[in-house]
């Protein structure tokens, strides 16, 4: 009776040497990219949560300087209300200054409706219910920023986005030397034994044959195979281009956000040190005179007024230069910070 004959087959397929080591690389880079476009991600709800924050404590402010403004023409409403029970008053300017200050009462108003609606943007960012109360223990007021050397070196080397296309273009030249050796063959190694099986199930009395096999694959094609390798170039030029036109862009993002920031700077120190105190000044001296009836009560709402929109212009400076800041910080990948890469 005839054996029967099991066989055992191994085979390998050994592509050429440095394809694999190219296609690693490249699919490293590629979720290095992604992991910094997650960081950009991140650093951005950083910022728009600092921006609200920051909002949220000039609406406080702005509407503490409106109240008291409101109370000074408190004041000036029990002065024309005493000249009026005197005889030495009209009715007309109660009723005007009583005017002004509703007036005035009503921007507190739409202060604090902003402020609801900042608040409700906060706790949406934040993942929380629209109306949860928020614990502002401080404002939040960032510190000093480097100098602009400085800020530029680390935006170069830490902003998410930039290092997210520098991998872009890393992973498109490693493809690029994958797709170099498509014109090149691949290599096969394997190893046969056949085992010859007796009646009884045994072995025979002869040995086994074992046999090697080695074989490649002829890259067939070479026009489309080059066409391949064409795409792959075209591709890493557009991922160097398209990286190179970032790093342009956020170097123009942060040196437009330094010269805002600078002008925030300027304004501030020009209405703290400057205007305001003359308007305070010009505004006491017009309440005095007003209180003789030396001068109008147009001229002392007028006065109130310039006051009280240098004081809001102020506060508007100290947002504006908090939330540039807030800006300046994401784009250093301040928040979740990469390892530092060096550019050319």
């Amino acid at each position: 009776m005839r054996g029967d004959e099991d066989t055992l087959m191994l085979k390998q397929m050994v592509p050429w040497p440095g394809r694999l080591a190219a296609q690693k690389r490249e699919q490293g880079e590629r979720a290095g990219a992604s992991r910094q476009r997650v960081d950009a991600t991140r650093e951005e709800l950083v910022r728009q949560v600092r921006s609200i924050w920051y909002e949220l404590t000039y609406l406080e402010r702005a509407a503490e300087r409106v109240r008291a403004s409101a109370e000074l023409l408190q004041g000036v409403e029990e002065t024309l209300r005493s000249q009026y029970r005197t005889s030495s008053g009209t009715l007309s300017r109660v009723l005007a200054v009583q005017l002004e200050r509703d007036r005035i009462l009503d921007r507190v108003e739409s202060l604090e409706t902003r402020r609801r609606v900042a608040l409700a943007r906060l706790n949406e960012l934040l993942g929380r219910e629209a109306d949860a109360p928020l614990d502002r223990a401080d404002d939040g007021v960032p510190g000093p920023l480097p100098d602009s050397d400085t800020l530029r070196h680390e935006v170069l080397t830490r902003n998410p986005r930039i290092l997210a296309s520098r991998r872009e273009a890393a992973a498109a030249g490693a493809g690029l030397d994958a797709a170099r050796t498509v014109n090149k063959p691949d290599f096969m190694v394997g190893a046969s034994w056949m085992i010859n099986e007796g009646e009884s199930g045994m072995g025979g009395g002869g040995a086994d044959p074992f046999m090697v096999e080695f074989g490649l694959t002829l890259p067939l094609w070479p026009g489309k195979n080059d066409a391949v390798v064409a795409q792959a170039a075209a591709r890493k030029r557009s991922q160097e281009f398209q990286a190179a036109d970032l790093r342009r862009q956020v170097l123009v993002e942060l040196d437009t956000l330094l010269l805002n920031h600078r002008d925030a700077d300027r304004r501030l120190i020009l209405y703290r040190e400057t205007l305001i105190p003359q308007a305070e000044q010009a505004f006491a001296s017009l309440r005095r005179s007003f209180a003789a009836g030396e001068v109008s009560f147009a001229d002392l709402i007028d006065s109130q007024r310039r006051l009280l929109d240098l004081q809001l212009q102020a506060e508007e400076a100290v947002l504006n230069r908090h939330q540039i800041q807030a800006a300046i910080e994401a784009m250093r990948g301040s928040h979740f910070p990469s390892k530092t890469e060096n550019l050319p």
